[in-house]
This record gives C-alpha cells, sequence and structure tokens, in this order.
C-alpha cells in the first residue's frame, strides 16, 4: 500500500538551507555539491576516484569514498538527480558515463533524474536522458511520471516532448490526479488547457467518445491501470519529506540545496563549455521544410533561421 509523505503541511514546514547544511554537503557529498553547481573540472578529478575505487581527501582534510549511488540526507537525491534539478547537462553526461544507469530511481522515493528534469523544465537534460534510455513512463511513490512533475510546475517544453515520447495523459497518480489535474491543483491553468487538449486529440484518434472525459478525468483511453511497473511498497518516512509537494518549491520561490533554479540556457554561436553537446546535422536530421524556409527567410532578406542544435549520442 502507498504511504505518500505528511503532504503540502509537513513540506511547507521544511528548514530553509543554512551554512550548517552547506558545510554539511560540501563535505560528505562533494559528488552531489559539484553537480549542483556545475562544476566539471572537479567533477572529472572525483570520478576518477569512483573508477580507480580510491579514497578521496576532501578540502576539509578529511578522507571519504564516493559512490554514484550514495543520496544525500536531506532530499534523497544521488549526484544525477541534483545535476538533472539544476540543469547541468555535462555533470549529468559525466555521471551517467561513469556510472553506466540513466535512470536509477531514489530507493525511499523512486524518483529518478527524468523525474527531476520534468519538474524543474529542463529540457535540454530531459531530451538527453529520453534519447539514451530513460523512461517516460516510470513513476515514483506517488505513481507519478515525470509528465506528472513537468505539470506540477507548468513545463510546457518539458510536457510536449515528454508526450512526444509516448507518456501518458490518462495515468493517475494516487491521489486519482491525471498530469491535466496536477496542473490544475498548481494553478499552471496554461499547462492543464494543453493537456486537456492533447487528450481530446488522443480521444479522437482513437475513436473513444468525449463523454469519456469528465472534469479532467481520463478514463478508459487506452486503459486506467498504472500497472507498467507492477506494484511498488513504500513505507512512510516521518523524517524524510518530498522537496516537489512543497508549493513554494514548485513556484520556485524557496531554494533547494541553497538555490533556485533556473532555466536552462543554450546559445549555439557562443557557448565554449557546451560545445561538444553540439553537432552539424546528418542528413536524416534535416527537415527539409525547415531548409526551404530558410531559403526563403534568405531570398526575401529576412534573417535566415540558425541551425537547429542536435543532441549527440554518447552512450
Amino acid at each position: 500500500m502507498f504511504f505518500p509523505p505528511k503532504d503540502v503541511v509537513a513540506a511547507e514546514n521544511l528548514e530553509e538551507w543554512n551554512d550548517s547544511k552547506e558545510n554539511i554537503f560540501r563535505r560528505n557529498f562533494p559528488l552531489h555539491h559539484t553537480c549542483r553547481d556545475g562544476d566539471v573540472v572537479k567533477l572529472a578529478v572525483l570520478l576518477d576516484h569512483v573508477s580507480n575505487a580510491s579514497p578521496y581527501r576532501t578540502e576539509f582534510g578529511s578522507v571519504i569514498s564516493l559512490n554514484l549511488s550514495s543520496e544525500d540526507p536531506f532530499y534523497g537525491w544521488m549526484p544525477a538527480h541534483w545535476a538533472a534539478y539544476f540543469g547541468k547537462p555535462e555533470c549529468l553526461l559525466m555521471v551517467v558515463q561513469s556510472s553506466k544507469h540513466v535512470d536509477v530511481p531514489s530507493l525511499k522515493l523512486l524518483q529518478t533524474p527524468t523525474h527531476m528534469a520534468a519538474y524543474a523544465g529542463n529540457s535540454f537534460c530531459l531530451q538527453w536522458l529520453l534519447d539514451h534510455g530513460a523512461d517516460p513512463l516510470r513513476w515514483d511513490y506517488m505513481k507519478e511520471t515525470p509528465l506528472h512533475k513537468a505539470a506540477r510546475t507548468g513545463a510546457l517544453p518539458a510536457i510536449s516532448l515528454l508526450i512526444s515520447r509516448g507518456a501518458k495523459l490518462h495515468w493517475k497518480n494516487i491521489h486519482g490526479q491525471t498530469a491535466a489535474d496536477v496542473a490544475a491543483s498548481t494553478g499552471c491553468n496554461d499547462a492543464a488547457l494543453y493537456l486537456n487538449h492533447q487528450a481530446q486529440l488522443i480521444s479522437n484518434v482513437v475513436n473513444k467518445p468525449m463523454d469519456c472525459v469528465k472534469n479532467g478525468n481520463f478514463v478508459n483511453l487506452v486503459s486506467t491501470s498504472n500497472g507498467y511497473y507492477g506494484f511498488h511498497q513504500t513505507v512512510p518516512h516521518d523524517d524524510f519529506q518530498d522537496v516537489l509537494l512543497c508549493p513554494v518549491v514548485t513556484q520556485n520561490a524557496r531554494c533547494i540545496g541553497g538555490r533556485k533554479r533556473t532555466q536552462e540556457t543554450y546559445d549555439c554561436g557562443t557557448s565554449v563549455k557546451r560545445a561538444r553537446f553540439l553537432k552539424e546535422p546528418r542528413t536524416e536530421d534535416i527537415d527539409h521544410a525547415d531548409v526551404e524556409m530558410t531559403m526563403e527567410h534568405s531570398q526575401n532578406g529576412s534573417k535566415v533561421l540558425p541551425t537547429r542544435c542536435m543532441l549527440p549520442r554518447y552512450l
């Protein structure tokens, strides 16, 4: 049986990040810390210690063992979760390459880096994870898929991406909420309208009558079961709350790990650090409609459309 945390009230009472927590974080969880801050150089050093199974001497003088599957005591996140939440694609790539695992769920809340990237609206990290084997249908302790997480914050680009990768619009969490319901409950009305519209399109495609859509609850479009991953048993954790349920975190009005999340920005022309994530499009990647439109704009003296950024498949 599912036991969610003490929901919003407990989440709202989470203590603010302070100097004591920051010191513990830096001293005992250097992998997590570097992924939060996007320190690629330091992360490379740490990952060498991981691959060689050698102890690491911290800047505080202590010697610790490094483990990519270790979870911090504050949120229960692994290094990949931190990278995905804060939109650090290079750190995410390095961690995944080193661990050989793309989408490992946390032990207590069963949340994956894909859940984090979707919630934070980091579409670049999300697309990279999906391109390399992350499952858009995996659900956490609340039976919420990454689509529910993206809906919770109204991250429309992430929502659109997940739908294009097969996310199920009709799947419900343990509270009986679809992604559209979750979006509406958090005040993300644009996302709720978009999800409702997409569900109606799917309903029309499969020739289902629209009377199955009632108050945002979609019944029997394909199946009402979220049984894709079978039965996950969880236990209550009075001392461990899901920060993603906190309304002020959802609104990005409170810091996570001493930082507020920021939307990813990728400038193909100026970003040196992220240049290796970009490549010239292959022949099969070129959308001929885009090419014709670019040529038309160029001939008319308009601004030529920029080349789309393509994600390489590193793994």
